[in-house]
């Protein structure tokens, strides 16, 4: 699930940083972070991209801390019933049966 949108998410609930990364693998791994983000750090005359270092406080171990607490998400989005489904429940069986199931999709993805 550690795609690159969730790190591109990750890196900017870190900081106001800028950044490009370069690739899209499956799996983004510390690697993957170190080799393929390149940092902007201003602009030159002509308004283009000036890269420089990474930021000293911008972290593999942060930005993976950032990415699991997000990682449930999908999860339940993909668990959860159709909202058609959900309001069948609610209708045949009732709000308290519907709220059942939610709850075991949430007891089954918790949030960190």
């Amino acid at each position: 699930m550690d795609n690159v949108l969730e790190l591109k998410k990750s890196i900017h609930r870190l900081g106001d940083y800028q950044f490009i990364i370069i690739g899209s693998p499956d799996e983004v791994t510390e690697d993957f972070f170190d080799d393929n983000i390149k940092w902007v750090v201003g602009k030159d005359e002509r308004e283009n991209a000036i890269f420089g270092d990474k930021p000293s406080e911008v972290t593999w171990a942060k930005a993976k801390a950032e990415m699991d607490k997000i990682d449930y998400v999908p999860k339940r989005v993909e668990a959860y019933p159709s909202w058609q489904e959900q309001l069948d429940k609610m209708y045949h069986d009732g709000f308290d049966a519907w709220k059942v199931t939610i709850k075991e999709v949430k007891d089954a993805h918790p949030k960190p």
